[in-house]
């Protein structure tokens, strides 16, 4: 059967598959901006632990060497 001719006869059935449609793709577009966001926020968590490892090492270095100085003072 030909759909032209088969939604002309049935226009709300026309409308209701356009609007599925677009639903699905808005669905599938929010999909991918989701996961691209997720991605992101991961890899900020991962950045944001490696560098707070850094300070505390940092810091225990630094606490360190006041110890010595102190002692050797």
């Amino acid at each position: 059967m030909d759909p032209i001719y088969y939604f002309s006869k049935n226009p709300d059935l026309a409308a209701l598959h356009i609007a599925a449609f677009f639903f699905v793709l808005g669905l599938a577009i929010g999909w991918v901006i989701w996961s691209g966001n997720r991605r992101q926020v991961r890899n900020l968590d991962d950045e944001n632990d490696a560098i707070a490892k850094q300070l505390e090492a940092d810091c225990f270095r630094q606490t360190q060497l006041e110890r010595e100085s102190s002692l050797l003072s």
